[in-house]
């Protein structure tokens, strides 16, 4: 049987530290392609702000994800 390793992320760690990190190309995020709806809690300004796909129609946008460098611990 085939196995697929398309959700499995593959990490690495080269000699030099530094670590690595490859997606299979489906995974790859969809340049210049329609986002999917979201909504969500945004720090804008200095202040948390709800915000959602739709505040930024007919403009460029693009997504900043980092969770764990907005973490308070």
């Amino acid at each position: 049987p085939t196995t697929s390793q398309a959700s499995i992320p593959n990490y690495s760690s080269p000699k030099n530290n530094q670590s690595t990190f490859t997606m299979s190309s489906n995974q790859v995020p969809a340049l210049a392609k329609p986002a999917p709806s979201f909504k969500g809690t945004a720090v804008v300004g200095g202040e948390f702000k709800e915000i959602s796909l739709a505040d930024y129609k007919g403009k460029y946008l693009v997504l900043f994800f980092y969770p764990l460098d907005f973490t308070f611990v």
